[in-house]
């Protein structure tokens, strides 16, 4: 028999469950993205170029040579230790890998699994990104700084299962909101200022990494890279003037909360190009790389700043919903905006 006492208890169970953000929906896909993005990872790891070549030794002794001679010496050590037994090391970086992916897509397991990606991603990128060439010539958000794995870290303590109450992600997850957006603006406003450093230069940065971009990419992209590479030389200054106020912008405006649709979005459309131009899709159709680069992390982090509204909660995993999602406040912005000028 139902009693009111039980539908009041009803009731205000399903009020409490209306006001927390959707966690059934965002919290969980950014862990499903992320879970996946490690399972990509992994089988990256084991492609033929990894296993029947020195690219361990090889890429730890690159991984050193980006950072301060002070920090250099336990990759010495490790390289040392890798060399002996490459083909064991591969496989097992390819577990663990794989390991962490299933780990967080599977509830019961997903805040352990989480906890061991911090450890696991914060240890590749010191010994396997070099602290995501932050010290090193050609550091450039666009080309994949902070890097991937540091990105993986600071994701996985956001998501990281909680039920806090709050509009965006951010305010209802684990880490204080004023961290993550501490983080954010580190990343985007820090990162605007790298071409700036004493040992880089607008030009140099640009030279560097086109430099370092894979020839064995698919024709188009190889054409894509070369035409841009020319633009991109001719206008260096231009370009990082360009770049350095867009990512002031996003910095700020995000962290801040001043429009932060927009603002969201305006940063997921300068990942997309910074993945392509910048990033040639980490190298994933060359054979030779280990994973997906920055740029699509930094759209999983840009979500979690996303005021959840029903649009965005409804619109589940369908490009159909991510469609309406990205457009519809698209349509009201540039509808005002034209309002506006129809008024002079």
């Amino acid at each position: 028999m139902i009693t009111l006492e039980k539908l009041g208890t009803s009731s205000l169970q399903l009020e409490k469950k209306s006001k927390e953000p959707s966690n059934l929906f965002s919290r969980r896909f950014l862990q499903l993205s992320l879970g996946s993005i490690w399972i990509l990872d992994a089988f990256l790891q084991l492609q033929p170029y990894m296993l029947n070549t020195n690219f361990l030794p090889q890429s730890l002794l690159s991984s050193a040579a980006m950072l301060p001679s002070i920090l250099r010496e336990p990759i010495y050590i490790m390289q040392d230790i890798v060399a002996a037994h490459i083909i064991f090391w591969d496989l097992l970086l390819a577990i663990v890998q794989f390991v962490i992916g299933i780990g967080i897509i599977w509830p019961r397991t997903t805040k352990i699994a989480l906890a061991i990606s911090v450890v696991w991603a914060v240890s590749i990128w010191y010994g396997g990104e070099g602290m995501g060439g932050i010290f090193a010539k050609g550091a450039s958000v666009f080309f994949g700084a902070p890097g991937a794995a540091l990105l993986y870290a600071v994701l996985a303590l956001i998501i990281w299962p909680k039920n806090i109450e709050g509009k965006t992600l951010i305010e209802a997850s684990l880490v204080p909101s004023i961290i993550s957006r501490g983080i954010w603006m580190t990343i985007w406003i820090g990162g605007a200022f790298l071409p700036l450093l004493p040992w880089n230069s607008p030009y140099g940065v640009m030279k560097y990494n086109f430099l370092s971009l894979p020839h064995s990419e698919p024709k188009w992209l190889v054409l894509l890279d070369r035409n841009f590479e020319s633009f991109s030389l001719a206008y260096c200054n231009e370009i990082t003037i360009f770049l350095l106020l867009v990512m002031v912008l996003i910095g700020i405006n995000i962290a801040m909360d001043v429009n932060p649709k927009l603002w969201v979005k305006i940063s997921i459309f300068f990942s997309v190009i910074s993945w392509v131009l910048g990033q040639n899709f980490g190298g994933i159709f060359t054979g030779q790389g280990t994973d997906i680069n920055s740029a699509p992390i930094l759209i999983l982090f840009a979500l979690t700043f996303y005021p959840i509204g029903r649009s965005f909660s409804d619109s589940r995993t369908s490009s159909f919903g991510l469609s309406r999602w990205l457009a519809n406040d698209n349509l009201k912005f540039f509808s005002a905006t034209y309002e506006k000028l129809g008024k002079f």
